[in-house]
């Protein structure tokens, strides 16, 4: 657990770098860099506007499956 971070945070923290060690790696997550993330969102290239949409689908994804858990655990799964 990251320290001084709530346990929730902490398990969204795990998800996000258990990505990371994945193989083989398919998630633009897990592709793109952080340090890449931002020279991204300056791009004006096609390709590279291509690969923030789908890191930031891949992020989102992974921000659902998050909250969803927060739901169930709230009102019960469907």
């Amino acid at each position: 657990m990251v320290e001084g971070v709530d346990p929730r945070t902490g398990d969204l923290t795990r998800r996000f770098l258990g990505i990371h060690r994945q193989e083989p790696q398919t998630s633009a997550l897990a592709i793109v860099s952080l340090d890449e993330l931002s020279d991204l969102v300056e791009s004006e290239d096609d390709a590279d506007t291509k690969r923030l949409l789908d890191y930031l689908r891949d992020l989102r994804n992974l921000l659902d499956d998050h909250v969803r858990v927060d739901v169930v655990n709230i009102i019960g799964d469907p």
